[in-house]
């Protein structure tokens, strides 16, 4: 019901100004708890064309383009996040997992890494970062890296069988016990 109410709120308010930059980023925030996310899109952008210098709008509008799988939009306005607010753990995160998805491994590593550096203990980098290592065949850093997943969370079944299989392949068998 409150979600209807801003909804409607903010609907009235874009009536009376279209270029409302408050009111389209709520809106577009609206959508999203509604699952409505053409409509997140659409309010986000047009958030983002009336004021393009605010990280948290082009944040915001990369993470629905990723959600929509519009991975090299999505890219493109990480990297507009970033150059107007500078390394955030979030952005670094997104824009790793964004790259991720387009197969750009070696580059989502380097961003995951550098989530790690503002926060060591994000628990999704380092699994992100085991992952690509895997992928990768550096049976070393994943060994490392799942092996630092596993001691942040232990409560994946799956977490610990990768940690096994990549201690097994960087031949470090004498650390399972």
């Amino acid at each position: 019901m409150r979600i209807q109410k801003a909804a409607s709120g903010y609907r009235q308010l874009l009536t009376l100004n279209p270029r409302d930059v408050h009111a389209l980023h709520r809106m577009g925030l609206v959508c999203v708890h509604t699952n409505e996310f053409v409509e997140a899109d659409s309010y986000l952008t047009r958030a983002v064309d009336v004021d393009p210098a605010r990280a948290d709008l082009c944040e915001h509008a990369g993470l629905i383009a990723a959600i929509k799988g519009e991975y090299a939009r999505a890219e493109a306005l990480y990297h507009r996040a970033l150059q107007l607010a500078g390394s955030t753990v979030t952005l670094h995160r997104n824009l790793g997992d964004c790259l991720r998805l387009l197969g750009r491994l070696l580059e989502a590593r380097a961003h995951y890494r550098a989530a790690l550096s503002i926060e060591p203990d994000l628990h999704h980098s380092v699994r992100a970062i085991a992952r690509i290592s895997t992928e990768l065949g550096h049976a070393d850093d994943a060994a490392d890296y799942w092996s630092l997943a596993w001691s942040l969370d232990s409560s994946s079944l799956n977490d610990g069988l990768d940690l096994i299989v990549a201690l097994g392949k960087a031949k470090r068998t004498a650390s399972v016990n």
